[in-house]
């Protein structure tokens, strides 16, 4: 697949690699917001291939299999540019039968543990 590389000022810290990527062709702030007359659709662009920065700045590599009904992300004047996180790669919780845990004072007084909690599930049965 082509990548494509689209550079942006600020990168959202929670972006990573594997996340999904659509876009607006316009900022949607500059065309009344998201509660629009619906004139836009939100297109898929790809997979993040990887988040970096060059002398161009910071940048977004995406897997972009064609480009979605004739948008360009990387050459729209004012493309809004959002992401979904891959649920495959972003579960929440432990899997497993098993789990130790050691708690570490680095400090040189007494410390007090009140509480510990976990959501674990197990992996098979």
């Amino acid at each position: 697949m082509p990548l494509v590389k689209i550079h942006f000022s600020n990168i959202n810290t929670s972006a990573q690699k594997g996340d999904i990527a659509y876009c607006l062709s316009d900022d949607p702030i500059s065309i009344g917001g998201f509660e629009n007359d619906g004139s836009q659709d939100i297109q898929y662009i790809g997979p993040i291939n990887s988040i970096g920065s060059d002398v161009d700045g910071n940048y977004v590599e995406v897997d972009c299999p064609n480009t979605p009904s004739g948008l360009d992300p990387a050459n729209t004047t004012n493309p809004f540019i959002m992401f979904k996180k891959n649920r495959a790669a972003n579960v929440g919780g432990l899997k497993g039968y098993y789990a130790e845990v050691e708690f570490t004072n680095n400090s040189t007084e007494e410390a007090k543990l009140f509480t510990v909690s976990s959501e674990v599930n197990q992996s098979s049965k």
